[in-house]
């Protein structure tokens, strides 16, 4: 994985500005979170579902 910093001297190395090259690099780290973010909403949604049915199929064993 890359680190920030070698990020930004990977972006001057191709011609940006050290500051341009902080904000390409700031932008790529938010849309990582986001995307991790996202990612994780979607697996605890399958996992919300996953209980829930799981939950009732107890339920109606106990009832039973």
């Amino acid at each position: 994985m890359v680190t920030y910093e070698d990020r930004v001297r990977q972006l001057e190395a191709e011609g940006c500005t050290t500051s341009d090259a902080q904000s390409v690099a700031d932008v790529e780290a938010m849309d990582n979170k986001i995307a991790a973010s996202a990612e994780a909403q979607a697996h605890a949604a399958v996992y919300a579902k996953w209980k829930l049915s799981r939950d009732a199929r107890l339920a109606d064993r106990s009832a039973s």
